[in-house]
């Protein structure tokens, strides 16, 4: 899913993805709307500390994003420092959807780091 394009240098590299199946995007989103409700504006996803629960979440209702964030993840541990993806196939959404796509891109690689200083809020902007 995540394919090498070319090195940029400093162990950054180019890469393309593969777009996520519409009913795939869709449990993932009602995965994020169960936990945050749907009324929730996207930039105001926190991290709740619970972030292992819905990563087994969302890899269920969301393989291939899943793998994705595998596959991203081992590319910083291992050979890169940078990933950049030119098109991540998010422009059918519109940016509150995109928005909780990468929120839940995030939580699959990791724990989402709260950066706003002020609300402690994602910044997916």
């Amino acid at each position: 899913m995540l394919n090498h394009v070319q090195d940029l240098g400093f162990r950054s590299g180019e890469f393309t993805v593969e777009p996520l199946p519409d009913a795939e995007t869709g449990r993932v989103l009602a995965v994020l709307a169960a936990r945050h409700g749907t009324q929730t504006d996207a930039t105001a996803l926190v991290p709740d500390g619970r972030e292992a629960d819905l990563r087994g979440e969302l890899a269920e209702a969301g393989p291939g994003l899943s793998a994705l964030a595998t596959a991203i993840r081992d590319r910083l541990e291992t050979s890169h420092s940078g990933v950049l993806i030119r098109r991540a196939h998010l422009g059918r959404h519109d940016l509150d959807t995109r928005r909780r796509l990468l929120y839940a891109l995030a939580v699959c690689m990791g724990a989402p780091t709260a950066t706003d200083r002020i609300d402690r809020k994602w910044c997916g902007t």
